[in-house]
């Protein structure tokens, strides 16, 4: 499996790059499944989200506090989840 892509969803849990996850980890945004994380501290911030439907992965990083990265995150994600319907 190629830098970036993973699998498509089971039926009964998500497997990516040799790991299942679990289903109730897994979000619907416009129709197409997702996976991701985020955390913050003091002055920085972060946010990694997979799109399990296409063979996008997607990472902000802001230094500075939250909401930062999970914003910009949020509205790639969302243009991306647009264009693949």
């Amino acid at each position: 499996m190629a830098l970036g892509e993973h699998s498509k969803p089971q039926p009964s849990a998500i497997a990516w790059a040799g790991t299942i996850l679990e289903k109730s980890k897994v979000q619907t945004i416009n129709r197409n499944q997702h996976f991701g994380h985020n955390g913050s501290s003091r002055g920085v911030n972060g946010d990694l989200e997979m799109c399990l439907d296409s063979t996008y992965t997607v990472v902000a990083l802001a230094n500075v506090d939250r909401p930062a990265a999970e914003q910009v995150l949020a509205l790639i994600v969302g243009r991306l989840a647009a264009n693949l319907d």
